[in-house]
């Protein structure tokens, strides 16, 4: 292909522009409209994964012990007083305490 051949396409689409400018400003405001609110979606997806995890994170943990069947640790179900003395009794362990979490509706 030729050097001529490159600029036709670009000769078409700066005609067609000139003429709809209108349309040309309006696409670009929809596109950049559509771009920022896709951001805005990954920023607040990004938000509430660090918020959900921050306890974990922040607790310096190594072991979580959860009951049986949790769905997840936030959500999990109380376990005996006697597996935190049986968490606390394994060689090795430096400490071990219950921890309590609830969550609430704000109005």
């Amino acid at each position: 292909m030729n050097a001529r051949t490159w600029k036709i396409p670009f000769l078409i689409v700066g005609r067609m522009a000139g003429a709809h400018v209108g349309k040309l400003v309006g696409a670009a405001v929809g596109v950049t409209a559509g771009f920022v609110l896709a951001l805005a979606q990954v920023g607040m997806m990004l938000g509430r994964i660090e918020t959900s995890t921050l306890g974990i994170a922040r607790a310096g943990a190594d072991i979580w012990v959860v009951g049986e069947k949790s769905p997840a640790f936030d959500y999990g179900s109380p376990i005996p007083r006697q597996r935190l003395y049986q968490a606390r009794s394994v060689e090795g362990v430096a400490w071990a305490e219950p921890l309590f979490m609830a969550w609430t509706v704000w109005k």
